[in-house]
């Protein structure tokens, strides 16, 4: 619209300016409508959502606290396996990594999974993790990653293969945790008791 003309009466008595911001108007109405709408069902949506959650997740807390260290352990870890779960040369931690890594995954094949360094993952060992299958869905994958030449244990708590919860704990802890879980699956399962007697040799 020429701008000599932008104030021009039409049949309607209304100027181009004054339709524009009407046919504006009209245009920022239906977007708020609309968003207020979608606003209003995502928030049902989360509503639902957190509903879900408590129902089936609740106090998970209390679930995973007994695996950094809460006191209520079994028995202690031998010291024999402290000894063989680490390596002679405690300053590295990839080292570190690497030959626990290696113990468990001769012992646990089937559930021990390595991360490697670099850009195609052909670098040395940086991360191991087991992880361990409860009743009802549930699973604990303990992580012992070696990244940026720093050791961190953690325990995650999976949930039909879904991560609920991540919990970083003491190298000590890590272990002890690992090797109660692991106990406490050899008293069900003989193929869990000969691989852990295994791994303690």
């Amino acid at each position: 619209m020429p701008v000599s003309q932008r104030g021009t009466a039409d049949e309607s008595g209304g100027t181009a300016e004054s339709n524009l911001m009407e046919q504006l108007s009209i245009l920022d109405r239906a977007v708020k409508r609309d968003l207020e709408i979608l606003g209003q069902r995502k928030r049902t949506d989360l509503a639902v959502n957190a509903r879900f959650l408590a129902e089936r997740f609740d106090d998970r807390s209390t679930e995973i606290s007994r695996i950094v260290g809460d006191g209520t352990v079994s028995q202690a870890l031998p010291a024999t396996a402290l000894r063989n779960w680490l390596p002679a040369d405690t300053s590295d931690a990839k080292a570190i990594v690497a030959h626990l890594g290696t113990k468990l995954q001769v012992a646990f094949p089937r559930i021990t999974q390595f991360g490697y360094s670099g850009v195609w993952g052909l670098g040395r060992i940086e991360a191991v993790s087991i992880t361990l299958a409860q009743a009802g869905g549930i699973a604990f994958r303990y992580t012992l990653s070696a990244k940026n030449d720093i050791l961190q244990p953690s325990v995650t708590k999976l949930v039909h293969n879904v991560s609920i919860q991540t919990i970083p704990c003491p190298v000590q802890d890590w272990m002890q945790s690992l090797y109660d879980d692991l106990s406490a699956q050899a008293r069900h399962h003989n193929e869990t008791r000969t691989a852990l007697a295994r791994l303690l040799q």
